[in-house]
């Protein structure tokens, strides 16, 4: 037997009859890298040949986290000897070399631990190889993609539309690209092996599952055995020496998963190996209009669908030589019809909204303690929790366990930074000081752009500075609005009454809201018409300031919040004044994509739900404000002005 890696500091008695390994719950397992840490199983998720997986929380001195603990199973290990080991080492150094880079990429599952289990087995000692990796809250439309095709066909009798599509497709590509980057090649990409999270234009899409995975170029696993997925595997997987296997064996299933994706249906509709390799060989594929549940918006434009028939045919063709060369190339192809102008942009789609006048049960936990003193300045969330922020000492990147310092080459002077967005999974806009606008990714700084024409300094910018986005500038006479449309600055429009605005949310195509305190000491809230440059104030509740604002304009919907409890909550052109419970002073805000409010202050959090708030959360020790939410239909995560992170699932969602 290879030495297992790391140490058991516990022998557990495990029963041969229990392959589903239910005896593990409750068990708590201590980590073998870093001291102080140790994951408790709380429950299981699923069972398969080789491996069950567990629903399990990760401790340590700063903090709590949630994991997905996969553990290989005994009759596997005795099986196969030497080389479960080498299998559970394997999807270790793959996934451990993709967490090197910070940020991390988004679009595959962060390796978080692993170490092995000692067991007695019926009198016989196993060390059992177990994975920790990342636990991604997928919540009501489900975790894996299999599960989120299912829900779109049942809540639109289609698979996925044009928009959604692109997105997944182009998840799927940088994920598939970022695991060839360090050497290794999948090898069983499917349906059930991408796992999601957010919604909307949020929602992100995540390759998971690298229990077969192995380094470019090596020699097949477990001796030269057959490993895939019958319809997603290559044909050189299951005919072993017919083809070396490399980065476009994966690009073959992500051909299969891209039709599946689009039909809800499998590429290749085949029994056995005989009939699926006589397939293959053939140079005709399923044309995407034969499945039934294609989205109409997509049905309609034949020259499209013709198109996609053939990146696919290529993606899943007999001989590599005609493949794409890489996962970006397949969905480069693919996104310039899938985006195709004249397909119209789709509403965020319904995740499970609840119609009860009455929020459900919150399950609340510190994920991050700092062991150090800093404020916190600026904060932008991605879909699965993650987050890059400024503070007063540096960038940072949160990955949902721990912080890390994030690369600053070749950005401006961090005091600059007015701002921080979120464009898409992985990539941020930081707005600098004076005008200038910063693209940062997974790979550091990728773009500086500098508005020359716009010298006013910027404390916010809220669009697509490509199409259209609205800026708060400041000027020696006060703060100003500002329209970019087209790349060009429109001009500025004053606000003689006005301190100092503190808040700025899009809610519609052309409409924003703005927030903040007039010279006399009173809150000042407003809607801007960006192509029109028309500002129309709003009654606002008699408190000093308003103070933060969300909106998603996909939904139309928004809120202003400020001092002594104000909220002002639009909804498709509708403004009205609502109360809270009882007034705090409220400091961060959001709208999660089932259109739900929040608002946070200092030790509170509150929901709207059927019309009304209800605090959700709150403790009296927590003095420090609350300066950032992320909401999505059930989980909440939030972040103080210090740097203490919290977070809310709704009851019975967790697992």
């Amino acid at each position: 037997m290879v030495n297992p890696p790391g140490g058991a500091d516990e022998v557990f008695r495990l029963d041969s009859r229990d392959e589903r390994l239910g005896g593990l719950i409750g068990a708590r397992l201590t980590s073998p890298s870093e001291r102080l840490v140790h994951y408790t199983i709380e429950s299981r998720i699923g069972a398969g040949a080789s491996a069950t997986t567990f629903f399990a929380m990760r401790r340590a001195p700063h903090g709590e986290t949630p994991v997905v603990l996969k553990l290989l199973s005994p009759s596997f290990v005795r099986a196969a000897g030497s080389q479960a080991v080498i299998s559970a080492h394997k999807e270790a150094t793959a996934l451990a070399r993709l967490n090197d880079q910070v940020p991390p990429t988004p679009f595959v599952v962060r390796l978080i631990d692993t170490g092995w289990l000692a067991a007695d087995v019926d009198g016989i000692p196993v060390n059992l190889p177990w994975l920790a990796t990342e636990y991604v809250h997928g919540g009501p439309a489900g975790t894996t993609l299999m599960q989120r095709i299912a829900a779109s066909i049942t809540e639109t009798q289609y698979a996925f539309d044009p928009w959604r599509a692109a997105r997944a497709v182009d998840c799927l590509g940088r994920g598939t690209a970022a695991v060839h980057e360090v050497g290794v090649v999948h090898r069983d990409l499917k349906p059930e092996n991408v796992l999601c999270c957010g919604a909307g234009a949020d929602e992100v899409f995540k390759v998971a599952d690298f229990g077969i995975a192995r380094a470019e170029g090596a020699v097949a696993t477990f001796g030269g055995g057959i490993f895939g997925t019958l319809g997603y595997a290559a044909p050189e997987q299951l005919m072993p020496g017919s083809q070396p296997i490399s980065v476009k064996t994966d690009v073959f299933a992500l051909g299969a998963v891209t039709y599946f994706l689009l039909t809800g249906e499998d590429l290749f509709q085949v029994r056995s190996l005989a009939e699926f390799l006589v397939q293959c060989q053939q140079p005709q594929r399923r044309t995407i209009l034969e499945g039934h549940r294609l989205h109409p918006q997509l049905r309609e434009r034949e020259a499209a669908c013709r198109a996609i028939d053939g990146v696919i045919a290529d993606a899943t063709a007999q001989d590599q030589q005609f493949r794409p060369h890489s996962g970006t190339a397949f969905s480069s192809s693919l996104l310039q019809w899938l985006q195709a102008s004249g397909l119209q942009r789709r509403t965020t789609y319904q995740v499970g909204k609840s119609k009860s006048s009455s929020p459900p049960g919150w399950s609340w936990s510190w994920r991050f303690r700092p062991a150090d003193e800093f404020v916190v300045r600026h904060v932008a969330w991605d879909a699965d929790g993650s987050c890059l922020f400024a503070t007063n000492r540096g960038l940072f990147f949160w990955d949902g366990m721990r912080m890390r310092a994030a690369p600053t080459e070749g950005l401006p002077p961090l005091s600059s930074i007015r701002l921080i967005r979120l464009l898409g999974p992985g990539r941020w806009l930081l707005a600098c000081d004076p005008s200038t606008f910063a693209m940062y990714t997974t790979h550091g700084v990728s773009d500086v752009i500098q508005f020359s024409e716009a010298a006013t300094p910027l404390d916010s910018v809220v669009g697509d500075l490509k199409d259209l986005a609205v800026a708060i500038g400041r000027t020696e006479r006060g703060p100003v609005l500002m329209t970019l449309c087209g790349g060009r600055w429109f001009r500025q429009v004053e606000l003689p009454d006005v301190a100092h605005l503190t808040s700025l949310a899009r809610v519609g195509d052309t409409e924003w809201l703005v927030g903040g305190h007039k010279r006399g000491g009173k809150a000042f809230a407003a809607q801007y018409f960006a192509l029109d440059l028309e500002v129309h104030e709003l009654e606002t509740p008699a408190v000093r300031a308003i103070i933060a604002a969300a909106g998603d304009p996909d939904i139309e919907q928004g809120l202003l919040g400020g001092a002594d409890g104000a909220v002002i909550w639009y909804e498709r052109g509708t403004m009205s004044q609502e109360e809270l419970p009882y007034a705090f002073d409220i400091s961060a805000v959001a709208v999660d994509p089932a259109g739900g409010g929040w608002v946070a202050g200092a030790g509170r959090i509150a929901q709207r739900l059927g019309g009304r708030w209800e605090v959700v959360w709150q403790d009296e020790r927590a003095v420090a404000p609350l300066v950032s939410l992320f909401a999505h239909v059930d989980r909440v995560v939030a972040m103080t002005a210090d740097g203490h992170i919290l977070e809310g699932v709704a009851s019975g969602r967790q697992d």
